[in-house]
């Protein structure tokens, strides 16, 4: 397994792994299928040329099977949020989960965040024990606070972790 940041040209390979991840577990993502689906290809290359966002792709045998974003929140200095974390259902349970979550804090940490931040659905039971078991404690929780395209509203989890250099 080789994780490693996306470029560019990996911008068809990265919107067709997020669209399947998006078809497979819909309710895993704020994001919803048919507005991801209907950006246009200039918004997938332009992200891609961002200092302050990086998304970082699992490839196996040359397939793309795993994906995480981090970004640093612009309201808050030294924050990075991790977003969009997915792994193809066959490449679970591989740690590859975790291995990208831990290129993500150390490419936050490099560039300056102090701490990182993320977003759960609040009936996301067991992704929030996930994110515990890598350090990421509950900091608030938002009573319905995110609408999806249906009208439903959602409870939103925020854990965070403190990020520290460590010296050798």
């Amino acid at each position: 397994m080789n994780i490693r940041i996306a470029v560019t040209d990996d911008w068809k390979d990265v919107r067709d792994l997020y669209l399947i991840l998006l078809k497979n577990d819909p309710d895993a993502f704020a994001d919803e299928y048919d507005t991801v689906f209907a950006l246009m290809d200039q918004s997938w290359i332009e992200k891609f040329s961002k200092d302050t966002e990086k998304t970082f792709i699992a490839i196996e045998d040359n397939n793309f099977v795993g994906m995480g974003e981090v970004h640093f929140q612009e309201e808050e200095e030294g924050v990075a949020v991790l977003s969009k974390l997915g792994v193809l259902p066959d490449y679970r349970g591989k740690g590859t989960a975790q291995e990208l979550i831990f290129k993500q804090e150390e490419w936050a940490k490099v560039n300056g965040a102090t701490k990182i931040r993320l977003y759960v659905m609040g009936d996301r039971a067991r992704t929030i024990e996930f994110y515990n078991k890598r350090g990421y404690k509950q900091t608030e929780f938002l009573k319905n606070d995110f609408k999806k395209s249906n009208g439903v509203y959602l409870d939103v989890i925020v854990m965070e972790k403190s990020l520290t250099l460590k010296l050798i």
